[in-house]
């Protein structure tokens, strides 16, 4: 798709005059977890609970149920007293390791049962976890809403925050805003899919140069939209940080995600009102957003429609990240929704609104070999 040769108006920001100077130097510290015993939650205990952990896996697996007739766990199904850190401690966890892993891929079984063992260490010789049993289950659906969430996020940040500095912008220069109007703009923003990286919505600034044909640009893959729906993943692992050890792998996946939802945000906008396609062709889903392959004259061509950011953000640095939480906290704290703030919330809730229905399929765990 090509859009016009250059936007109606320039979108700078109007309305939040808030800077990343305002935001304290404490957002971007790392928030250490203490791993020691006596910080640590204590595992629910085999006395007291009327199902151990072993029953309970052992009990309530998927294994020789046919697709329709799986169960969907909840919470409750899990040992007594194991609902809080399971929620708390062990799902903000998983979540920063898949974010952590390639857009799309998802923990092994072994990854989740070292988790485990750290947060419930009494535990860790009774119960191996196992494809279908309601811990694996529980981790699963998390991690499908999660993904989930930056399609939502992305939706709002689209809908509320550039819909609404575009408006500002038009009612400065004193024309209407219309679905016409909106339309000719997204269209700019998404450019030609063939410029790649190259593509307006992916930079924080795009400015075309009247008569040399050049571009100004500046914020590869930091626009303020793509920051917004970032934050979904910060307040999914609440209590923890980006970086709590020099160890900690950057989020390539958890930002790739955000990449991509802004996009297939801006796509549903390309009319001038929100249309999402219907079936799962709407699925912010590996199927329509992960990398394909195929083959043609005998080799087998990779379509990195996942990876391609992963050399750029990986490329970040420390200092970047830093910058990254300023602005994204900037966004937050400073967007006003319906003559409100938003706040942040819990990692069980969401500070977003949403009105899209099914997001896409469960995705499964990965087995070890």
């Amino acid at each position: 798709m090509k859009g016009p040769a250059r936007p109606l108006v320039s979108l700078k920001r109007a309305g939040n005059k808030a800077s990343s100077a305002q935001i304290s130097n404490k957002t971007s510290q790392s928030v250490r977890v203490d791993n020691s015993t006596s910080s640590r939650p204590q595992a629910p205990s085999t006395v007291k609970s009327a199902t151990s952990l072993a029953a309970s896996g052992n009990a309530t697996t998927n294994e020789g149920r046919s697709s329709s007739k799986r169960q969907r766990f909840k919470m409750r199904d899990l040992p007594e007293g194991m609902e809080k850190p399971f929620s708390n401690e062990l799902i903000p966890r998983i979540r920063k390791l898949t974010g952590q892993l390639p857009a799309w891929h998802s923990p092994t079984l072994e990854n989740i049962q070292s988790l485990m063992d750290e947060i419930f260490p009494d535990y860790m010789d009774q119960y191996r976890i196992q494809e279908g049993d309601v811990y694996c289950k529980l981790v699963t659906a998390r991690l499908s809403d999660w993904r989930s969430g930056f399609a939502t996020a992305a939706m709002t940040a689209v809908g509320t925050l550039w819909a609404g500095n575009l408006q500002r912008a038009l009612e400065e220069i004193g024309t209407e805003i219309k679905p016409a109007v909106i339309a000719e703009q997204v269209q700019w923003m998404l450019g030609d899919e063939e410029a790649g990286l190259n593509r307006p919505l992916y930079w924080r600034s795009w400015e075309e140069l009247e008569g040399s044909g050049g571009v100004q640009k500046s914020g590869r893959l930091r626009s303020e939209v793509i920051l917004f729906t970032f934050y979904w993943h910060l307040q999914s692992i609440t209590g923890l940080s980006l970086f709590d050890n020099d160890d900690d792998a950057p989020p390539i996946g958890a930002y790739t995600l955000a990449i991509q939802a802004v996009e297939r945000a801006y796509k549903a906008h390309v009319t001038g009102e929100k249309v999402l396609p219907t079936g799962q062709t709407a699925w912010f889903s590996v199927d329509n957003w992960g990398d394909t392959f195929k083959y043609a004259a005998g080799r087998k061509i990779k379509n990195a429609r996942a990876s391609k950011f992963s050399n750029t953000i990986a490329a970040f640095t420390l200092r970047d990240w830093e910058m990254i939480l300023n602005d994204t906290n900037v966004l937050r704290t400073g967007l006003k929704m319906e003559g409100r703030k938003k706040v942040a919330g819990s990692a069980s809730g969401s500070a977003y609104e949403s009105d899209e229905g099914d997001s896409g399929p469960e995705y499964e765990v990965m087995l070890s070999d």
